[in-house]
Protein backbone atom coordinates (compact mmCIF):
# COMPACT_ATOMS: atom_id res chain seq x y z
CA UNK A 1 0.00 0.00 0.00
CA UNK A 2 1.34 3.43 -1.18
CA UNK A 3 1.22 6.44 1.34
CA UNK A 4 0.49 9.61 0.76
CA UNK A 5 2.98 12.01 2.18
CA UNK A 6 1.87 14.05 4.76
CA UNK A 7 3.59 17.39 7.35
CA UNK A 8 3.65 16.57 10.71
CA UNK A 9 1.27 19.16 12.66
CA UNK A 10 2.60 22.27 14.62
CA UNK A 11 0.26 23.09 18.04
CA UNK A 12 -3.08 24.78 17.00
CA UNK A 13 -3.31 23.44 13.65
CA UNK A 14 -6.87 21.78 12.53
CA UNK A 15 -6.59 18.32 12.06
CA UNK A 16 -9.24 18.12 8.93
CA UNK A 17 -7.09 20.45 6.67
CA UNK A 18 -4.62 18.83 4.60
CA UNK A 19 -6.71 15.71 4.75
CA UNK A 20 -7.37 12.66 1.84
CA UNK A 21 -9.91 10.30 1.00
CA UNK A 22 -8.75 8.05 -1.47
CA UNK A 23 -10.57 5.28 -3.47
CA UNK A 24 -9.49 1.99 -5.34
CA UNK A 25 -11.81 0.29 -7.45
CA UNK A 26 -9.02 -2.81 -8.26
CA UNK A 27 -8.19 -4.28 -4.68
CA UNK A 28 -6.36 -1.54 -3.97
CA UNK A 29 -3.69 -1.43 -7.22
CA UNK A 30 -4.61 2.03 -7.81
CA UNK A 31 -5.43 4.58 -5.63
CA UNK A 32 -6.76 8.08 -6.33
CA UNK A 33 -7.98 11.09 -4.52
CA UNK A 34 -11.93 11.66 -3.97
CA UNK A 35 -12.15 15.48 -4.71
CA UNK A 36 -13.97 17.70 -3.87
CA UNK A 37 -14.90 16.99 -0.09
CA UNK A 38 -15.83 19.38 2.23
CA UNK A 39 -15.35 17.07 4.68
CA UNK A 40 -14.22 13.65 5.80
CA UNK A 41 -17.23 11.18 8.02
CA UNK A 42 -16.25 9.64 11.16
CA UNK A 43 -14.29 6.55 10.60
CA UNK A 44 -14.81 3.54 12.79
CA UNK A 45 -17.21 1.06 14.36
CA UNK A 46 -18.72 0.39 17.66
CA UNK A 47 -19.32 -2.78 19.42
CA UNK A 48 -22.55 -2.75 21.18
CA UNK A 49 -23.05 -4.69 24.39
CA UNK A 50 -25.08 -7.23 25.11
CA UNK A 51 -26.83 -7.69 29.13
CA UNK A 52 -26.39 -11.80 29.81
CA UNK A 53 -27.06 -11.34 33.24
CA UNK A 54 -29.96 -14.18 34.58
CA UNK A 55 -32.43 -13.06 36.99
CA UNK A 56 -30.66 -14.28 40.21
CA UNK A 57 -27.76 -11.59 39.82
CA UNK A 58 -27.73 -8.46 41.20
CA UNK A 59 -25.70 -6.74 39.09
CA UNK A 60 -25.52 -6.49 35.08
CA UNK A 61 -22.77 -8.86 33.41
CA UNK A 62 -22.20 -7.60 29.69
CA UNK A 63 -20.71 -9.11 26.64
CA UNK A 64 -18.96 -7.76 23.47
CA UNK A 65 -21.33 -8.37 19.97
CA UNK A 66 -19.86 -8.10 16.60
CA UNK A 67 -19.07 -4.68 15.76
CA UNK A 68 -21.72 -2.61 13.84
CA UNK A 69 -20.19 -0.38 11.12
CA UNK A 70 -21.92 2.79 10.83
CA UNK A 71 -23.23 4.38 7.54
CA UNK A 72 -20.59 6.63 5.69
CA UNK A 73 -22.11 9.75 3.68
CA UNK A 74 -19.72 11.66 1.32
CA UNK A 75 -21.35 15.01 0.31
CA UNK A 76 -18.82 16.69 -2.57
CA UNK A 77 -18.70 19.76 -5.00
CA UNK A 78 -19.57 17.98 -8.14
CA UNK A 79 -16.30 18.72 -10.74
CA UNK A 80 -17.97 18.95 -14.14
CA UNK A 81 -14.57 18.71 -16.55
CA UNK A 82 -11.00 18.40 -16.43
CA UNK A 83 -8.13 20.60 -17.41
CA UNK A 84 -5.31 19.32 -19.41
CA UNK A 85 -3.45 16.74 -17.70
CA UNK A 86 -6.14 16.33 -15.18
CA UNK A 87 -8.04 13.41 -14.14
CA UNK A 88 -10.05 14.89 -10.89
CA UNK A 89 -13.45 15.06 -12.80
CA UNK A 90 -12.70 11.50 -14.28
CA UNK A 91 -11.95 10.10 -10.96
CA UNK A 92 -14.85 11.52 -8.95
CA UNK A 93 -17.29 10.29 -11.41
CA UNK A 94 -15.83 7.22 -11.44
CA UNK A 95 -16.45 6.89 -8.05
CA UNK A 96 -20.20 8.30 -8.39
CA UNK A 97 -20.40 5.60 -10.84
CA UNK A 98 -19.22 3.04 -8.54
CA UNK A 99 -21.75 4.19 -6.42
CA UNK A 100 -24.46 4.42 -8.89
CA UNK A 101 -24.04 0.33 -9.32
CA UNK A 102 -24.18 -0.27 -5.59
CA UNK A 103 -20.12 -1.48 -5.74
CA UNK A 104 -17.68 -2.71 -2.76
CA UNK A 105 -14.56 0.38 -2.90
CA UNK A 106 -11.37 0.52 -1.14
CA UNK A 107 -10.81 3.53 0.92
CA UNK A 108 -8.65 5.32 2.34
CA UNK A 109 -8.14 8.19 4.96
CA UNK A 110 -5.25 9.43 5.37
CA UNK A 111 -5.17 12.53 7.87
CA UNK A 112 -2.95 15.27 8.24
CA UNK A 113 -1.50 14.28 11.28
CA UNK A 114 -0.26 11.43 9.48
CA UNK A 115 -3.24 8.28 11.04
CA UNK A 116 -4.23 6.35 8.62
CA UNK A 117 -7.81 4.42 8.26
CA UNK A 118 -7.87 1.64 5.26
CA UNK A 119 -11.01 -0.12 5.07
CA UNK A 120 -14.00 -1.15 2.19
CA UNK A 121 -16.70 0.82 1.62
CA UNK A 122 -20.31 -0.80 0.53
CA UNK A 123 -22.01 1.40 -1.70
CA UNK A 124 -25.65 2.32 -0.97
CA UNK A 125 -26.96 4.79 -2.63
CA UNK A 126 -26.46 8.05 -4.47
CA UNK A 127 -27.60 11.81 -5.24
CA UNK A 128 -27.43 14.70 -6.72
CA UNK A 129 -28.12 17.54 -4.54
CA UNK A 130 -31.56 19.69 -5.18
CA UNK A 131 -29.81 22.81 -7.14
CA UNK A 132 -29.90 26.58 -7.29
CA UNK A 133 -28.53 29.33 -9.36
CA UNK A 134 -26.09 30.25 -6.22
CA UNK A 135 -24.62 26.64 -5.40
CA UNK A 136 -22.05 24.34 -7.27
CA UNK A 137 -24.02 20.96 -8.25
CA UNK A 138 -23.56 18.75 -5.20
CA UNK A 139 -22.76 14.42 -5.53
CA UNK A 140 -23.74 12.56 -2.21
CA UNK A 141 -23.14 9.27 -1.55
CA UNK A 142 -23.65 6.96 0.90
CA UNK A 143 -22.55 3.74 1.76
CA UNK A 144 -21.65 1.17 4.63
CA UNK A 145 -17.96 0.14 6.23
CA UNK A 146 -17.58 -3.16 5.40
CA UNK A 147 -15.49 -5.39 7.20
CA UNK A 148 -12.37 -4.06 9.97
CA UNK A 149 -10.70 -0.69 9.84
CA UNK A 150 -6.71 -1.16 9.54
CA UNK A 151 -4.93 1.27 10.86
CA UNK A 152 -1.68 2.56 10.41
CA UNK A 153 0.58 5.93 10.67
CA UNK A 154 2.75 7.58 8.33
CA UNK A 155 6.21 7.93 9.97
CA UNK A 156 7.03 11.68 10.09
CA UNK A 157 11.01 12.11 10.52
Amino acid sequence: MSVTPVTALSSGEKIGAGSVLEFSLDDGTNWKVLRGLGEIPQLGSESPSKDQSDISETEPRYMDTFPENPEFELTMARLMKDVTGETKAADQKAFVQASRDRKIVDIRVTYSDGLIGATKLKQLADFASAATKEDAGMYATKGRISGAIAWSEVVVA
